[in-house]
């Protein structure tokens, strides 16, 4: 792209990825980000137009829940643990999808604080870690559960 660079709207984003963007700072308790603001997301732009975004900065999220993280006080949460869907809306059937993915891949997730980032935590924060994620599986295996916490509580983004 030429020019300034500028966030992205809910409509410049791939529609799946869209969703598997929120859907991701939702599992890990994160509402310090903004694709639109590109605060904590780097848009990849694709040649056909479409945008990829890419979440990093996460030690204001619940997952790692730091002494020193915050919640913003304009949210309706008070603990970085409370967890907020900050994602874009969009089709019912892709956050499904990421939803699907999600579950095939949670050995692997939880696989990883077992091996390589759980060596480096005490055994506690790895269980509390683990515990919290299983909250958002709970969540997104419960279709009124996600439909209320997830697919309905999106961010407009217009």
């Amino acid at each position: 792209r030429r020019g300034k660079v500028k966030g992205a709207t809910p409509d410049d984003l791939e529609p799946f990825h869209k969703a598997l963007f929120g859907v991701f700072e939702y599992f890990i308790g994160n509402t310090d980000f903004s694709a639109f603001a590109l605060h904590n997301v780097e848009l990849l732009w694709q040649p056909d137009g479409t945008v990829l975004p890419v979440p990093y900065d996460f030690d204001f999220s619940g997952a790692v829940n730091a002494r020193y993280a915050t919640t913003d006080p304009k949210l309706t949460i008070t603990r970085v643990r409370d967890r907020l869907m900050r994602g874009y809306c969009g089709d019912p059937e892709d956050f499904k999808k990421v939803f699907a993915l999600f579950n095939e891949k949670k050995d692997a997730i939880y696989g990883l604080y077992s091996d390589q980032i759980g060596k480096l935590m005490r055994p506690q924060i790895v269980k509390e870690t683990l515990d919290y994620f299983n909250e958002f599986y709970k969540t997104i295996n419960d279709s009124r559960m996600a439909n209320r916490e997830i697919i309905k509580a999106c961010v407009d983004g217009h």
